[in-house]
């Protein structure tokens, strides 16, 4: 109520939603009691859970657009009279609807493009010699190098845990990828002690960030989510993805 349907829904369309299932709790119609008898135990549902995502709610949305639309229609055409009743009851439903459309297009928009973990997984397969020793951050935000070792190009990958500060890095390891996020901490992150590692002993070959640089908006992301792509705030990514680095070790410079 404070966070996932308000961002989904809007502002507008969520406060019309909650006028309309109260005036249909009040009014008790037939067809109200259909929407009630999903809406109220699912919700009920939803709430108990200690650990809710926001794709949770995706079955009652519509049945709270219904009933958003559908008081606000009728609130217009209780409270204006005369031949412009029609045309203002479309503009009101219309600016209802707006918010959450809009959302929709520019979502698409960001999941069509190519995530970084997809591009940095294209750049090694273009840079990298077959075979070569590749070692990974272990995370949601991986990208899936050599996902299928019986096709080339294929490398010797490896996966470590680097969340600990742990900075012990294998001999024959000759790039090192890495992955960070501004908000998703929890899913992509690098400790001070691998950063301070890589400034003294590896080389910046390729950075896939899906941050606009020149946007100074704050995009918001469910935090419980590792989906990287955000709720609003959309015009500040480019795609959607963490903050991906190559880096060349030692042993390959």
């Amino acid at each position: 109520l404070s966070s996932t349907l308000p961002r989904v829904l809007g502002w507008l369309l969520f406060v019309a939603a909650i006028w309309g299932a109260m005036r249909a709790l009040r009014r008790r119609r037939p067809e109200d009691v259909v929407i009630l008898l999903f809406l109220i135990p699912f919700f009920a549902l939803v709430a108990s859970v200690r650990f809710t995502l926001p794709r949770y709610v995706l079955p009652i949305v519509p049945l709270l657009v219904v009933l958003g639309v559908e008081a606000t229609d009728r609130g217009v055409e209780r409270w204006f009279k005369g031949r412009g009743r029609t045309i203002l009851s479309v503009v009101t439903v219309v600016m209802l609807l707006v918010p959450g459309l809009r959302d929709s297009v520019h979502f698409n928009r960001l999941a069509a493009r190519l995530d970084t973990r997809v591009q940095a997984t294209n750049w090694i397969k273009q840079n990298v010699r077959p075979q070569t020793h590749v070692v990974l951050c272990k995370g949601y935000g991986i990208p899936l190098v050599n996902e299928d070792r019986r096709r080339p190009p294929a490398f010797r990958v490896q996966e470590k845990d680097w969340f600990t500060g742990d900075t012990e890095v294998p001999s024959v390891a000759e790039f090192l990828v890495t992955h960070e996020h501004r908000q998703l901490t929890s899913y992509s992150r690098l400790h001070p002690n691998l950063s301070g590692w890589l400034a003294d002993h590896a080389k910046l070959v390729a950075t896939f960030d899906p941050y606009r640089s020149e946007s100074e908006r704050q995009p918001f992301f469910h935090v419980a989510d590792a989906f990287y792509l955000p709720f609003e705030g959309f015009e500040a990514l480019e795609r959607g993805g963490p903050i991906v680095k190559v880096w060349a070790l030692a042993a390959s410079r």
